[in-house]
């Protein structure tokens, strides 16, 4: 069985509702989850991982969140992944689940 970290920065906690959608596919094929705050997640946590999906909205123009995400972010791209290998139970079929945060219309009165 995989194990995912699904690590994620949430300003609104529209993010944070995508990464438990995320986890709960990934759970519902046959992985092991777990739904992370980039603030308790470090390059030190990644041994624990067969895999990751990172999650944060971008800021401004198209920049990661920069207090908490992208100093995450940074210490664990630049970890070597020698340590990962391949996960001995493929995992065929994730589903995605797609979410609207459309605002409702309101009716106009005339």
């Amino acid at each position: 069985m995989s194990k995912i970290a699904v690590v994620y920065w949430s300003g609104t906690g529209n993010t944070e509702a995508m990464a438990n959608l995320v986890a709960e596919g990934a759970t519902s094929a046959g992985a092991e989850t777990e739904v992370i705050p980039c603030a308790d997640f470090s390059a030190d946590k990644a041994a624990e991982y067969d895999a990751f999906a990172f999650g944060c909205p971008a800021m401004g123009s198209e920049e990661l969140e920069y207090d908490e995400f992208q100093p995450m972010w940074d210490e664990v791209k630049a970890v070597s992944y020698t340590h990962l290998t391949l996960p001995t139970k493929r995992i065929d079929e994730i589903s995605v689940v797609a979410v609207s945060f459309k605002k409702k219309k309101r009716k106009r009165e005339s």
